[in-house]
């Protein structure tokens, strides 16, 4: 219901905000001036006054009976479904580990004499790289430190922000 106002004329926007209070300070005493002495303006402050009071009057429909205790009946199931989706992600670990485990004991089972000379050869070119890279390690010692720790913590807070399940209690859901 926007009318096209010449610039002599308050815009609707203006002329609502006059008519439920908010405008204010010196665009708010322009705007009351300007409608004492412009008709049009003052009719459509009027009918916007009279709006905001019909708007005023309306009343919220009430909450049903039952409202709360349902709210609270969907929330501890909600709860209980992440919690079981939880146990079941944390059961699933252990069993890749079994499944991975099987998986190499299955391919150790082939040829494990080539598979043990490979994995000496292996660990003696661990041990050389190491023996090479040693004085390096050394002098990097304190910062490698300081990063595993770093690194531990950051595991430790995302595995207790993980498993801990959150606690919820009825006075604390009844009071938000």
């Amino acid at each position: 219901m926007t009318t096209p106002r010449t610039p002599l004329h308050l815009d609707d926007e203006q002329l609502q905000s006059l008519a439920e209070g908010s405008l204010r300070g010196p665009a708010g005493l322009a705007a009351r001036e300007h409608c004492d002495t412009c008709a049009e303006c003052a009719d459509s402050l009027e009918t916007y006054r009279a709006l905001c009071g019909r708007l005023d009057a309306l009343t919220d429909p009430p909450a049903p009976a039952e409202f709360t205790s349902q709210l609270l009946e969907l929330i501890s199931a909600q709860d209980e479904q992440l919690a079981a989706q939880r146990h079941i992600y944390l059961a699933a670990i252990p069993a890749l580990l079994v499944a991975a485990l099987a998986v190499l004991g299955w391919s150790w089972s082939i040829a494990p004499g080539q598979r043990l000379n490979a994995l000496v050869r292996d660990l003696a070119l661990c041990r050389q790289l190491l023996a090479v890279a040693q004085p390096a390690l050394e002098t990097m010692r304190v910062p490698l430190a300081m990063g595993a720790l770093l690194a531990c913590a950051a595991v430790g807070v995302l595995l207790v922000r993980t498993l801990r399940a959150p606690v919820r209690t009825h006075s604390a859901l009844v009071t938000r």
